[in-house]
């Protein structure tokens, strides 16, 4: 992390960069998609990943993403949602990245594709370790699988960039090397397969290539991380 990444604020009033209209009504089209897909993934992935005896949780990144009923269904007793709106907790992690609840106050604290639209994601990396009292569950994209590489191998990869978009792209590697560097390791990961066509390829062979070829077909990655007193 550069250290002028450190001292940034971000002026919610501007965008880092302005818009077209072609990227605007890109950017509403993925996130309408986004929105309407991302709930039903996002269940499926908490009954795969999270231990049956875990009854709270602190969702970093909830309100755009998936709603409190939908989580209760999960078993959560005790759900307390973070995000810039629309949440228990109101809070730009670009601006305010201490969040107000005590240490071991939850016992799984989630991020789920909110560290790569952070200036610095470290100290809500501490943040996690501090509110978490036994698992936290990450989740990152992979910016780089095949079909990425083809657009923009063929000059058709939009590279701009919003206020809330992302600032830093992850591999493979660079999550590897983050879970690695921040936890010593994971008790559990997941592999999300990622291709356009993937509708039309089995199962048999889409958990085939994710396993075998993760940089090229893992549109996304969750780890499970025990915490260690």
């Amino acid at each position: 992390m550069q250290e002028g990444l450190k001292d940034m604020k971000v002026n919610k009033n501007k965008e880092f960069f302005n818009l077209n209209e072609k990227q605007k009504n890109s950017l509403k089209k993925s996130n309408k998609v986004f929105l309407d897909l991302r709930p039903k993934f996002m269940i499926a992935i908490l009954n795969e990943m999270v231990p049956k005896n875990v009854k709270s949780a602190l969702d970093i990144g909830s309100g755009c993403r998936i709603s409190k009923a939908q989580y209760i269904k999960h078993s959560f007793k005790k759900y307390i949602g973070l995000d810039t709106e629309n949440a228990d907790i109101n809070q730009d992690l670009n601006i305010n990245q201490k969040i107000d609840l005590p240490n071991n106050s939850v016992e799984i604290v989630i991020v789920s594709n909110i560290l790569e639209h952070l200036i610095n994601p470290m100290p809500i990396v501490s943040e996690c370790k501090r509110i978490a009292k036994k698992y936290i569950l990450i989740g990152l994209p992979n910016e780089y699988p095949l079909d990425k590489r083809i657009q923009i191998l063929f000059g058709n990869w939009e590279d701009w960039v919003y206020l809330y978009g992302h600032k830093h792209m992850f591999s493979i590697e660079s999550i590897e090397r983050l879970i690695q560097q921040n936890f010593g390791g994971y008790e559990r990961k997941k592999l999300c397969f990622q291709c356009r066509g993937g509708r039309f390829i089995p199962k048999k062979i889409k958990n085939f290539l994710v396993q075998k070829f993760p940089g090229l077909f893992a549109g996304e990655v969750f780890y499970l991380i025990k915490k260690h007193n």
